[in-house]
């Protein structure tokens, strides 16, 4: 049995690990340790989506599920081929990741670019603008995942007026520095947008 220790890992965090889990050591029996309802949910969902056995057992707030492998080339990290990421664009627009809770938010764009940075045909460009730039100013695990883009080739940009406008520009640390006409620009050429 492989095990897996997830606790404290918000998604999609645990479902990656686990994935590259499988696509390391293949089939068998792996058992993830996670410690939230939303994991267990993700897992049952992968489950029936790969046809894997699926079971759990809840020890006080955590979840130890078991995942039965027995056709580990159904695993894949990557939805899309390359000929579709060849121009895709995604957009930060602010430092949240939708609308409501803040904290929640900031929790949600940090596990998109960590799920980004683990496909292995990433999109072409990044570009943060609006208070989307204050990502790319706070070292933390979402600058490392970006740095991981940017060496897959990724190019990531930031807004200069945004950069600007929140005073900014000396505390940039990742990303080359942009203007609007350029960022419409890349947008029009653009064959898919992605904005989280």
């Amino acid at each position: 049995m492989i095990n897996i220790d997830a606790l404290g890992k918000q998604c999609p965090i645990p479902l990656i690990m686990t994935k590259n889990s499988i696509a390391k050591n293949g089939n068998g029996e792996y058992r993830i340790l996670v410690d939230n309802e939303i994991a267990l949910q993700n897992f049952e969902k992968m489950a029936k989506q790969y046809n894997f056995t699926y079971k759990y057992k809840k020890h006080n707030n955590n979840y130890a599920i078991t995942l039965g492998v027995e056709d580990a080339s159904v695993v894949s990290l990557h939805e899309f081929n390359e000929q579709e990421t060849s121009n895709t664009i995604v957009v930060f627009k602010s430092q949240y990741m939708g609308h409501g809770d803040e904290k929640l938010g900031t929790v949600l764009a940090k596990g998109c670019v960590y799920a980004f940075s683990q496909l292995d045909n990433p999109p072409k460009t990044i570009i943060f603008y609006n208070s989307g730039v204050k990502l790319l100013c706070e070292e933390n695990e979402f600058i490392k995942d970006l740095k991981a883009l940017q060496n897959k080739g990724v190019k990531i940009f930031a807004c200069g007026t945004c950069l600007d406008y929140y005073q900014l520009k000396n505390k940039l640390l990742i990303g080359d520095i942009t203007n609007m006409y350029d960022i419409v620009d890349m947008l029009n050429s653009s064959n898919k947008i992605i904005i989280p």
